[in-house]
């Protein structure tokens, strides 16, 4: 027996069928490596360690903490905690890779610049008042006209963005020394974005972007427009030459990779989101056109990340999508998905988002029931206190009586019917098979996910982090997520947690990133509201 206060009591040839009784006087002091596990944290060697102050790197984010449940009682999770995200790449030309963070409203994108010591120095890329009324949801590093240094293209969201301006987003020229400067977007787009990806998708030598958007500010789940665009010799233009419904009506989009999906030797484009399906679009000479497939069609998810590899070294580009996660009370599955109903029941002008999932009724069958509570619904709208006037018969009421309310006639609808984090195989030919990875990686939502095929051990890794602490008031957080390292295994993959590895305790992880360091490798991991922490791996 180990006592709280560190000492050791041991008993040998315990006779069966009596009653022991052991005594804290007689216990002994006894050395901290002779305690053996279960009795303490079973002891493994550590691969990484916490290095962040040895290089300069300093930098706490911070959130605006606006209250979304104040403006729509009814979400599921907070809209507004989905930043800092890292972008990597040699900022100043001097051959050292920087890095850069998006930022919340109120506050600026952060600049770390790489000295030939591998320390970093920091400085805001804003000091403007303007300038911080911009809520930053994503970056762009990429040579916007061939001249040989990285610019800047800024992301502009926010679920509480009320004036235009602000969701427009912003391009900064760089003079080669990590200075930069503001130009004139002429795009006739302002939306609530999320993410931006680039590529040179018609092979005419500059970098086109895609930009994906969530929900309009204050509308969830209505979703704004995301955009394709054209870099056309230095100028951005809005790609006309696609049907206007391909890339506006995509869902509230948070995740966006270019990846040659068909193998014909060019950038096809994939998209995920809340609420949506696994969305492909493969590239035929610069027009695109989407992949038609039940298998992708039939998982909708509430998707977060993706990330590419060849998993099984065929030839083919396979995926890794981060979900929400299995560690939830929805029963999220293809014969009971979450349904989410959007519809103004007291005809005011909000949305007001119903969320409908299965549960046992008293009989032991499952049944479609609203998700949120009788009390916060009545917050939202009188509607919902005129219809019931007991919480027994809320409790009774399942979607079908809900349903048969005129209100809900025009309703737009919603499902997810795949709450885990998955590995799509691409079969070839337009095929794909989607199977979720083990329940280690099902904990916890999956933000960001790092493919890793530089390792010390000179083998692909795929690092994985998450968690949301943006729960709504009735639920909590979704923070059970440690993070998890996955390697190659001959069927699937082998998974360690993070904190075995010796990756500190993590928060809400938004992303993670890789940079070089002196010929050395650091992993860059952002938390909204949290510390910037960087991990270093051990020689072996």
């Amino acid at each position: 027996m180990l006592w709280p206060d560190g000492k050791w009591s041991s008993i040998d040839q315990l006779a069966i069928n009596t009653r022991i009784q052991i005594e804290h006087a007689s216990a002994q002091t006894v050395a901290p490596d002779k305690i053996q596990f279960p009795l303490t944290e079973k002891r493994t060697p550590k691969k990484y360690r916490e290095v962040s102050s040895e290089y300069g790197i300093d930098y706490m984010h911070r959130e605006s903490e606006l209250n979304d449940f104040a403006f729509q009682r009814l979400l599921l999770r907070s809209l507004s905690k989905n930043d800092p995200k890292i972008k990597v790449g040699d900022l100043n030309n001097d051959g050292l890779e920087d890095f850069i963070l998006s930022s919340s409203r109120g506050f600026s994108p952060e600049l770390f610049i790489q000295k030939e010591s591998g320390q970093f120095v920091n400085s805001a890329l804003f000091s403007d008042e303007n300038d911080l009324k911009f809520e930053v949801e994503d970056i762009a590093l990429f040579d916007l006209e061939k001249d040989g240094d990285l610019d800047l293209y800024l992301v502009s969201g926010g679920q509480h963005q009320r004036k235009e301006r602000y969701l427009k987003d912003r391009l900064l020229v760089n003079d080669g020394q990590a200075q930069f400067s503001e130009i004139e977007l002429d795009l006739p787009t302002a939306s609530n974005g999320s993410v931006v990806a680039t590529v040179d998708y018609n092979g005419d030598g500059y970098q086109d972007l895609f930009v994906g958007a969530r929900n309009k500010p204050l509308q969830f789940p209505m979703s704004d427009k995301s955009v394709l665009i054209q870099n056309d010799q230095g100028v951005l233009k809005l790609d006309t030459k696609q049907p206007d419904s391909l890339f506006h009506d995509l869902g509230m989009v948070s995740d966006a990779k270019w990846v040659d999906i068909d193998g014909d030797q060019d950038q096809d484009l994939v998209v995920v989101g809340e609420f949506t399906p696994i969305q492909i679009f493969v590239n035929e000479a610069g027009s695109f056109q989407k992949v038609i497939n039940p298998e992708l069609e039939q998982n909708k998810g509430l998707w977060r990340s993706i990330a590419v590899l060849d998993k099984d070294q065929d030839g083919d580009q396979d995926l890794i999508l981060g979900n929400f996660g299995s560690n939830n009370r929805y029963n999220i599955s293809p014969k009971t998905p979450m349904e989410l109903f959007a519809v103004d029941v007291d005809q005011n002008g909000t949305v007001d988002p119903i969320l409908f999932t299965y549960q046992k009724d008293l009989e032991g069958s499952f049944k479609s029931y609203p998700l949120q509570f009788w009390k916060n619904l009545i917050q939202q709208s009188p509607y919902f206190r005129q219809k019931f006037n007991r919480f027994k018969s809320f409790s009774k009421a399942t979607q079908e009586e809900f349903l048969k309310d005129e209100v809900f006639q025009g309703a737009e609808v919603l499902e997810v019917n795949q709450e885990h984090t998955v590995f799509v195989e691409n079969l070839g030919r337009g095929q794909f098979q989607v199977r979720p990875l083990e329940d280690k990686a099902q904990w916890g939502p999956v933000n960001s996910i790092l493919i890793d095929s530089t390792s010390i051990d000179h083998e692909t890794q795929v690092l994985m982090v998450g968690n949301d602490l943006g729960g709504n008031p009735f639920e909590g957080n979704q923070d059970a997520f440690s993070g998890l390292l996955l390697t190659m295994a001959k069927e699937g993959f082998d998974y360690e947690e993070f904190p075995i590895l010796g990756f500190e305790k993590l928060g809400h992880a938004t992303d993670v990133k890789k940079i070089k360091v002196k010929g050395e490798e650091l992993i860059l991991v952002a938390q909204n509201n949290g510390k910037l922490k960087a991990f270093k791996r051990k020689s072996p």
